[in-house]
């Protein structure tokens, strides 16, 4: 096939994909993606994103709680719930409460101090707050 005749058949290919970015684009990462992966039991399928948005929820819904997260911060907890093989809140949760009393629990990966700090801020009412997003996301 010439360069002519290639060019005639990618131009319209080329402005149809134009029309359709919605097509083309990653699926979202939020509070809502998080939520079905953790009523499924897929905890370790999260992306640093979807636990930013997490956190994001929490921070809006309690002012006087800060559970901002960075990338790095958002990118240690989704190491560490991969590496200790933690599909669910409630695992996580456990894991860093058994931690708390003896450290070698942890199989993998250490804790990070602000993996812990993260999950230490949003005891009581931020857990409550991820309770309502695993009970919107439950199929």
């Amino acid at each position: 096939m010439d360069a002519h005749r290639m060019l005639r058949l990618l131009v319209p290919v080329c402005g149809l994909s134009l029309l359709l970015p919605g097509c083309l684009s990653a699926p979202p990462e939020n509070e809502v993606t998080w939520g079905i992966k953790a009523a499924t039991g897929q905890l370790t399928q999260t992306t640093p994103r979807e636990w930013q948005a997490v956190a994001e929820v929490i921070d809006e819904a309690l002012p006087a709680v800060d559970v901002t997260l960075s990338d790095a911060q958002a990118q240690a907890i989704v190491d560490f719930v991969q590496a200790n093989d933690l599909d669910s809140f409630a695992e996580i949760l456990e894991l860093i409460e058994r931690a708390k009393n003896d450290p070698a629990v942890v199989q993998q990966l250490e804790i990070p101090d602000s993996v812990m700090e993260f999950f230490e801020q949003i005891e009581g009412d931020g857990q409550d707050i991820i309770d309502q997003i695993i009970a919107r996301a439950q199929p």
